[in-house]
């Protein structure tokens, strides 16, 4: 599906908003963390911790393991803000 911002304006943020309240969400994030140790794959910090999709191809309910990962919230920034093509 690529970034969901500016695909479908407010629609498709407000669907993915429900679907991280969804139980298929709880349980593949909580399956990631576990993987992941919660921590941040990319600086090894346990603070402030997220699930991060590498990619939205399998988005809503064909993700796979291998598309999520774990990243503190500076990381996360980070690699949103690269996903959106920015320099940060």
């Amino acid at each position: 599906m690529g970034d969901l911002e500016g695909i479908g304006g407010g629609r498709i943020l407000t669907e993915y908003r429900d679907y991280l309240q969804s139980p298929h969400w709880r349980t593949i994030s909580r399956l990631v963390r576990e993987r992941d140790d919660n921590r941040c794959v990319v600086c090894n910090s346990d603070q402030d911790t997220h699930v991060h999709h590498r990619t939205y191809d399998g988005y809503p309910y064909g993700e796979r393991m291998s598309d999520l990962c774990v990243l503190c919230g500076e990381c996360h920034e980070w690699a949103t803000n690269r996903m959106k093509g920015g320099n940060k």
